[in-house]
């Protein structure tokens, strides 16, 4: 049976490093539009850094943990980054979402839409797709993965505040990622890359 829903599919991009409360509030709010969520998580099979701190597999498991019980189907999948060739990026992301909508049958189902909020010109991926609906969500709150890797990745953090703009389910991950050598290697290099900016900047002002 067709869902009355007005999207057959919808998609949802983004890095998710980490996860936040504003992702999964976009999550929760397209299972009133949706029977099906498509999120592509890009920068797949990234080294780790401090920029991309997570690989596919530990976000597809946020994700999923996440958004766990609710009343919509989420698949989530990789999409890798292509330097200067945004058209490529962009054939890859409507493949991945083509065979997903034609795994659904009955009248509607392949109407789809890309959901998102145009903060900046970062968000310009929103208008490569012009054959799907855009879903416009006004900004929930002003969260940003870069804060929260900015104040997580160091060895004395505010556990508190992290713990209040994740999921729980994130929360507990980045606890136990705490405990890692890849953790660990993170923060040196992000020590060692603030280091020689400042020495940088004091041989620049001499």
């Amino acid at each position: 049976m067709s869902s009355n829903k007005p999207y057959g599919t919808l998609v949802l991009i983004g890095r998710f490093q980490p996860l936040h409360n504003a992702h999964l509030e976009i999550i929760k709010r397209c299972t009133a539009l949706t029977d099906q969520l498509v999120v592509i998580a890009g920068s797949a099979n990234q080294p780790r850094t401090y920029k991309n701190p997570f690989t596919f597999d530990e976000r597809a498991r946020m994700i999923l943990a996440a958004s766990a019980g609710l009343n919509m189907r989420v698949y989530v999948e990789p999409n890798i980054d292509t330097i200067y060739n945004d058209q490529a990026w962009a054939v890859r992301v409507q493949k991945i979402v083509s065979d997903a909508v034609y795994n659904k049958k009955g009248p509607g189902d392949f109407k789809i839409g890309v959901i998102g909020h145009k903060k900046d010109e970062s968000s310009f991926y929103l208008d490569m797709f012009p054959q799907w609906a855009f879903v416009n969500v006004d900004e929930i709150e002003p969260l940003s993965a870069v804060n929260i890797r900015d104040l997580f990745f160091k060895y004395n953090f505010n556990s508190n505040f992290i713990k209040n703009v994740v999921p729980e389910t994130t929360y507990d991950f980045l606890m136990e990622f705490r405990k890692t050598e890849e953790f660990a290697q993170i923060v040196r290099e992000r020590e060692f890359v603030e280091k020689y900016k400042q020495q940088y900047i004091r041989l620049a002002t001499a």
